[in-house]
């Protein structure tokens, strides 16, 4: 019998292309820019670990990236309580940032522990993650951002 264990497993290099398209702005250019700026980020890791044959130190990286993400999470919910979103959107999309940061810490734990397959796995997360989230509640974001700023305008 030919079985298949856990660590025989290649996960792929990413299940998403990371990059960024106009079509992905919000229309709020702080958000967008970093939105921007966080994908660029993760496109230079995903870089730096395919030149470096997967042995690359991407975890100084990881610490710009995570500082940028606290960054933006903490733009986006400063406008979330400016322009008086529904607060149990506002309380799912925090939780959102939450779990994001705790997943980071996880696998820089582990990674601290010598887990050596934590290179592909945490740039797989960072991948399908960001692109997830900015295409799905960040786009949501930016919908309900602009029309509370049209009601506003329009007050």
């Amino acid at each position: 019998m030919n079985r298949k264990h856990s660590h025989d497993i290649v996960l792929p290099k990413s299940i998403v292309e990371v990059s960024w398209h106009e079509s992905y702005r919000i229309g709020f250019p702080d958000v967008d820019e970093q939105h921007e700026g966080l994908l660029g980020i993760i496109g230079q890791m995903r870089q730096f670990q395919s030149n470096t044959a997967g042995l690359g130190n991407i975890w100084p990286m990881l610490a710009d990236l995570n500082r940028y993400a606290d960054l933006h999470f903490a733009t986006e919910e400063r406008l979330m309580n400016r322009y008086r979103l529904p607060a149990d959107w506002v309380r799912e999309h925090v939780a959102e940032h939450r779990g994001y940061r705790q997943k980071i810490h996880d696998h820089i734990e582990r990674q601290r522990r010598g887990d050596k397959g934590m290179v592909d796995e945490i740039m797989l997360f960072l991948e399908n993650w960001w692109m997830h989230h900015l295409l799905g509640p960040d786009q949501e974001l930016g919908a309900l951002l602009n029309q509370s700023r049209t009601v506003g305008q329009a007050a």
